[in-house]
């Protein structure tokens, strides 16, 4: 018996117990401590169902929540588009340069969304060297970094990358000869991509989309800097906990909770769509990329 109990309790098994121990003193304790908040009263403590009556029953609150889903729903629209044809353009035909593209795509990726929007301040902000340039030589007044139209250009920028990568990754496994044989039945180059090509690729493009959506739904510094009034969740929760008078910690809890069950709705949406409409390439004879 204690030979057998030795045998079990080798490195693995040591690491396995710290893994455990860390997903729940960072992931598991910090959300079971953030559902008891939300359902507390703030002065008693008491059960109460108070956060989320209030938020759903004032307009100011839903709006918050409308802007954040109109953000981050056209950023990721943005995103899919940039990144596929990217990805399309630089899988399917011979493009020089392609090696360089994919570095500084990788590079991108390594900078935190918060550098990226103080840089577009940098570039076309009020004082921005662009903005200055453009106003001082040719009068031409660009159009404005903040408020919705700078928040969802800096998170398309940010989030184009993953789709990009994951959408080459995609097109890599899908089989050349499939193409061809749709080419030589006369297909057209339009009709094969949206009907061939997209189908095999659209668990992973929905699964990045997903994570876009996500990444932007959360994003807390981009609206900081160029929101200018434009109020997201991310902001309007922040403003609660940290409030001039004190914030209300329970019912930003609550609102951050309700962030959790739209994320987490996601997820399973995503998993349920991506099981049913899965392919996989049973002969590979070659792929896409050149």
């Amino acid at each position: 018996m204690l030979n057998l109990l030795k045998k079990k309790m080798n490195f693995w098994f040591f690491v396995l117990i710290v893994s455990i121990g860390l997903v729940g003193l960072f992931l598991v304790y910090p959300l079971f401590s953030l559902l008891i908040t939300g359902f507390q009263e703030t002065r008693t403590g008491v059960f109460t169902l108070e956060h989320f009556q209030r938020f759903f029953g004032t307009r100011f609150f839903n709006m918050t929540l409308r802007r954040s889903f109109n953000v981050s729903l056209t950023a990721t629209f943005f995103a899919v588009i940039v990144g596929i044809l990217m990805a399309f353009l630089t899988t399917v035909f011979q493009i020089g340069g392609k090696k360089i593209v994919n570095i500084l795509i990788i590079i991108s990726m390594l900078s935190p969304p918060f550098l990226g929007s103080y840089s577009w301040i940098l570039m076309a902000g009020r004082a921005g060297f662009l903005t200055l340039f453009f106003r001082n030589n040719f009068g031409i007044q660009i159009p404005s970094i903040y408020g919705f139209g700078g928040i969802v250009l800096v998170m398309t920028l940010s989030g184009f990358p993953l789709i990009y990568l994951l959408a080459r990754g995609a097109l890599s496994k899908v089989d050349a000869s499939v193409v061809e044989a749709a080419e030589s039945l006369g297909c057209t180059p339009f009709r094969k991509a949206l009907t061939i090509i997209f189908p095999l690729v659209s668990p992973t493009l929905f699964a990045a989309s997903v994570l876009v959506f996500i990444d932007a739904f959360t994003d807390f510094g981009t609206p900081l800097l160029l929101g200018q009034g434009y109020m997201v969740m991310p902001l309007f929760i922040f403003n609660q906990f940290m409030g001039d008078l004190g914030g209300n910690q329970n019912f930003a809890a609550a609102m951050s909770l309700i962030m959790v069950v739209i994320i987490t709705i996601l997820f399973v949406l995503q998993k349920y769509i991506v099981n049913r409409k899965s392919y996989s390439m049973i002969s590979l004879t070659g792929s896409l990329i050149q």
